[in-house]
């Protein structure tokens, strides 16, 4: 990308030159012939060209400026739209984690009502059927949630 602008002026440069003088004559077989120089032996005719005038160096830097920024906005838009479909990945795969999680968890709250449950102390506990009841609930609503 930073050649860019090195290009840009080169080909700038290159216009300024194309704006030569052109000449027209008749060869000795009746063509046509066009050239920058003219003809020593015969008369020719200049021809005018309505090429456009090379830009000033003002110019041609401010051109190349404009012509950056366009290149920096476009990496830029491109930078956010990665990292939007990034978090946007990362962000599916947290509700994929949490919807198994969920699912896992209703099934061991419906299984054995017996079962020992770790509390987030570390400590276990046996739920009663209402605590049990209410972490099914819990679950379920987490279920709809994260299982979209």
């Amino acid at each position: 990308m930073k050649s860019l602008p090195a290009l840009f002026l080169l080909s700038l440069c290159v216009a300024g030159t194309a704006q030569a003088a052109a000449y027209r004559w008749v060869d000795e077989n009746g063509r046509t012939v066009y050239s920058q120089t003219p003809p020593a032996d015969r008369e020719s005719e200049r021809i005018t060209t309505t090429g456009h005038r090379a830009p000033s160096n003002e110019e041609a830097w401010k051109e190349v400026e404009r012509i950056q920024e366009q290149v920096d906005s476009s990496l830029e838009k491109r930078r956010q739209a990665e990292e939007a479909e990034r978090t946007k990945r990362e962000e599916t795969a947290l509700m994929r984690r949490n919807c198994e999680n969920a699912r896992l968890n209703l099934e061991r709250y419906q299984g054995d009502p017996g079962r020992l449950i770790r509390d987030p102390d570390g400590s276990y506990v046996r739920l009663t059927p209402d605590q049990r009841q209410a972490r099914i609930e819990e679950t379920r609503k987490q279920i709809e949630e994260y299982c979209r």
